[in-house]
């Protein structure tokens, strides 16, 4: 890692000896930032984007703590090695957790003496810095985030404008205050946080996604949409919350991974369950799509098909997730009445038989199903019921 000494603006590197206390900086790149390669050259006294840098370390000082390093995105990777860049950027979520602070200059946000406090407040709601991709680890992942305005004056923390920032990204106050760690948080809702946010490049709506799902994946510039698809695979490598499928999307028909973020759109209130350990069977992706093992209730669809009037419930299965809709903004599976809501009815998708596979569709709406109160296990899992099956799901490419 590399950080920047706050007295003398040197590089310094700690690639091999502990690293020191640190402040971090999250910001709006503007189009001369300094890189690695020109800060070093100009010895920390003048170029592209050196300015903003100079002004940080001072800022950094007088800020208590004093800080004596900071690490800044743009001039402190190698972003012309594409090894460091990779591994950077799947080690950053750490960074900004092991933060001592991360101070996010706005620099769309006035200082109070030029406007009134209600055009200020605007400002801040209306901030640019809310929209990116990659500025949603950086208001998570820390510890301590404090705003700073366009002159390098402290506006506020993160835990005393939690409740505006709810309002302004849809994350729940119990997820910005420090009361739920953001990982605590079902897939539908992580996801969902990122849902309104944009990337410049379309991989990165992924990469940037990377630390908050605790994955670790190749970084393949190009890719382009790909990226997302291959990023859920990796989650369902390690995660058994089923509620990375309860998405929704303009599509009669797709398969069980979400095309892009934007599906996530309206499931900030979607709750993983704790389902028994044999109910969580493995999902897997085969050469017949995904492995989508059941682990709920599965049953036909009451269709008839109107030319026979035959029963058409074998190619048409509706089937419940591993997860339910929230009553209360931010909970989670622990939540004291988590047992309760999942008992009103779990989510379900629609699935239908084309050929050999099985594809979603009306991927528009998610399902509730009936009431699903069951006996309790001594381990504190529930019981299933209803018919449980293991459907190969084609995954339409991109």
């Amino acid at each position: 890692m590399r950080l920047i000494n706050t007295t003398s603006h040197k590089l310094e590197e700690f690639f091999d000896r502990p690293v020191p206390p640190y402040a971090i900086l999250s910001h709006r790149w503007q189009v001369c930032e300094a890189t690695l390669q020109n800060y070093r050259s100009s010895q920390g006294e003048d170029g592209p984007g050196i300015g903003k840098v100079i002004n940080f370390c001072k800022f950094a000082k007088t800020q208590s703590p004093s800080h004596r390093y900071v690490w800044i995105d743009t001039c402190c990777i190698n972003k012309q090695n594409s090894m460091e860049l990779m591994e950077a950027i799947n080690s950053m979520y750490t960074w900004y957790e092991n933060a001592q602070t991360c101070f996010v200059y706005l620099r769309d946000l006035p200082p109070k003496e030029e406007v009134h406090k209600k055009e200020r407040r605007d400002a801040f709601c209306n901030s640019e810095w809310f929209h990116r991709g990659w500025t949603l680890q950086e208001l998570l992942a820390p510890s301590r985030v404090i705003f700073c305005d366009r002159d390098w004056k402290v506006y506020d923390s993160r835990v005393q404008l939690a409740k505006q920032i709810e309002g302004i990204t849809g994350i729940a106050k119990p997820f910005l205050d420090g009361t739920y760690q953001p990982r605590r948080a079902s897939v539908a809702m992580r996801m969902s946080w990122a849902s309104k946010r944009y990337t410049t490049k379309p991989e990165d709506k992924a990469y940037c996604l990377l630390g908050l799902f605790d994955v670790n994946m190749p970084l393949l510039y190009g890719e382009q949409k790909r990226a997302f698809m291959r990023f859920q695979e990796e989650i369902l490598k390690h995660s058994d919350d089923e509620s990375i499928f309860a998405w929704t999307a303009n599509y009669t028909q797709w398969g069980m991974l979400a095309p892009s973020p934007e599906a996530f759109q309206g499931s900030e209130d979607i709750v993983n369950f704790k389902l028994a350990p044999e109910q969580r069977m493995p999902f897997q992706m085969t050469n017949k799509g995904l492995r989508f093992p059941s682990a709920s209730d599965t049953y036909a669809k009451d269709n008839v098909d109107p030319s026979t009037g035959e029963p058409m419930g074998y190619d048409d299965h509706v089937v419940e997730l591993g997860c339910f809709f929230g009553r209360i903004k931010g909970m989670t599976g622990q939540h004291s009445d988590a047992l309760e809501m999942w008992e009103d009815g779990p989510i379900t998708i629609r699935l239908k038989r084309i050929g050999p596979t099985w594809q979603r569709v009306e991927c528009d709406n998610l399902g509730q199903g009936q009431n699903s109160a069951r006996r309790v296990r001594r381990n504190g899992s529930y019981f299933g019921r209803g018919v449980q099956r293991i459907y190969f799901i084609e995954q339409p490419l991109l």
